[in-house]
Formats: C-alpha cells, structure tokens, sequence
C-alpha cells in the first residue's frame, strides 16, 4: 500500500505546488500587461477542465492508437521471442546477424519513422503498426538473447546429461530461467508500443491520439495537448502494471511445468 500512496503523495504535491505558482505568475504577469503562462504551460485545472470537456474525442483517439499499439505489441514480441529462439538454436545466424540488430537499434525511430510512412504511404494502418513493431522487436530480442547467452551453464549441463533436445533446452531449461528478463522487456517494450503508435500518427495519420496532438499544437489548444499527454501516460503506467500482473500468475506456473516435465 505504501509503494502506492507514496508516488500518488508526490504526484499531488506536485500538481499543487504548480497550480498555485503558475495562478501567481500569471497574475503578475497581467498586471504587467504580459501574455498568461496559460497559451504555453497551463495549469492542472485548466488540464483537467480541456480533459472533461474533450473527453469522448480524446478517447476515442486513445482507442484507436491502442488498436495500432496493441497489433505492433504483438508482432513485435512475437518476432523478438522468435528470433531469440532461433538464435540460441543456430549460433551461426547470431553471430551474423546480431550486429546488425545492434546498429538498427541504435538508429533513432524519428529517422526511420519517415521513411516506412513513405513506403507504405501516409494514414496507413500497417505503416503505423510497423513503427511500433520496431520499437517492440529490439528490446525483446536482445534482452532474451543476453539471458540465453550468460545463462548458469550448469542448468544446461544437467538438461544435456539427461539427453535433452535443443528444443526441449529452449522450452524446458533457457525459457524459464530467461522469463524474469523477458516480462522486464515486454514492460519496456509495452509502453515503447504506444509510443511508436504515436509517432506514427502524428507523422501522416487522419486518427488516434498522435493526430490530435498535431491539431492541438497547430491550433494552439494547451489544455487538449496536455490531457492528451496525460492519457498517455497513464494508459502506458497501466500496461506495465497489467504486465507486472500477468507475470505473478505465470512465473510459479512455468517453473512448476518445467520441473514436471523434466522429471
């Protein structure tokens, strides 16, 4: 309870030290005859009033980002679990090909994001999901591929005396041990979803809540932008917190399969 409350006290300290030295500025700053703070930075209420009175558009944008973010989440991980199989089963195709997994990573998406939105064209559903795929793939593939490969080399010793396949070393010895490492990737790589979904549609997209970020900056509507913002981030903070459960419920249970199967 206390991890919870503590944070959520921050946060509430926070907000309100803002709001009253923001409504202070601003004061001052129209008996100066100056612009308000507002048209730039403004205030958790005025946030939250933009927030409540744009409520179902900002929603509805946020539905179909999550649409967008939820099918590169999946593709990504899926391919990054893959490959990182694949590689701990064909040495030869990591040390060929993971360099370049490093130098891809290392590109900013900013610079690739273009590009794909160009070749698929803009507004395009699979372009959106690709960015996003991207920004799931890497964190997934190299995090696992690492646990594989600095793995206790006595847990793989003991599967080999007992005969155990490459296969079965994958399902029953290197992916149980790697799972701590793989939920702490899709934790990352859930959130880097969204936002990949986000770029996306605010470079060449008619919907979604990276859309109407665009609008809101070019027509000067803060309040919109910052509850946008928001909504983000408490819908990211969420997928994390959903994944932190699901990896409760299923790390006891792919240990107690694992030693079943063994024995």
């Amino acid at each position: 309870m206390k991890r919870v409350l503590l944070p959520l006290m921050i946060v509430m300290v926070f907000l309100i030290l803002w709001q009253t030295v923001e409504t202070y500025v601003n004061e001052l700053r129209f008996a100066e005859g100056r612009t308000s703070l507002e048209f730039f930075i403004p205030t958790p209420l005025t946030i939250v009033k933009a927030g409540f009175e744009n409520y179902k558009t900002i929603f509805r944008a946020m539905q179909q980002t999550l649409i967008k973010a939820s099918a590169g989440f999946g593709i990504g991980a899926f391919l990054g679990i893959s490959m990182a199989v694949m590689y701990s089963l064909t040495p030869a195709l990591r040390s060929a090909t993971l360099p370049i997994a490093f130098a891809l990573q290392s590109f900013p998406i900013v610079g690739i994001a273009p590009v794909i939105i160009l070749a698929f064209g803009q507004d395009s559903f699979m372009s959106i999901v690709i960015v996003s795929v991207i920004l799931v793939y890497f964190p997934i593939l190299l995090s696992l591929d690492d646990a594989f490969t600095n793995m206790n080399k006595e847990y793989t010793e003991l599967a080999t005396v007992y005969n155990a396949s490459k296969w079965q070393m994958i399902r029953l010895v290197k992916l149980p041990l790697a799972s701590p490492s793989l939920f702490t990737a899709l934790k990352l790589a859930a959130p880097s979803s969204i936002v990949g979904a986000t770029i996306g549609e605010w470079l060449g997209s008619s919907s979604g809540i990276g859309r109407m970020i665009t609008l809101a900056i070019y027509q000067l509507k803060p309040g919109i932008l910052y509850s946008c913002l928001v909504i983000l981030a408490i819908v990211s903070a969420s997928t994390v917190l959903v994944i932190n459960l699901v990896e409760r419920l299923c790390f006891s249970w792919i240990l107690l399969q694992s030693s079943r199967e063994i024995s």
